[in-house]
């Protein structure tokens, strides 16, 4: 069970920082400008 609970929450984990990641140099191409 907990090695379920960990593999979901680094995912979660991985899946927010790419969508951040996303959303910054979106921002900083409309701050470019």
């Amino acid at each position: 069970y907990f090695q379920v609970a960990k593999y979901v929450i680094t995912y979660l984990l991985i899946f927010y920082r790419n969508i951040f990641s996303l959303t910054i140099k979106r921002y900083g191409l409309y701050f470019q400008i």
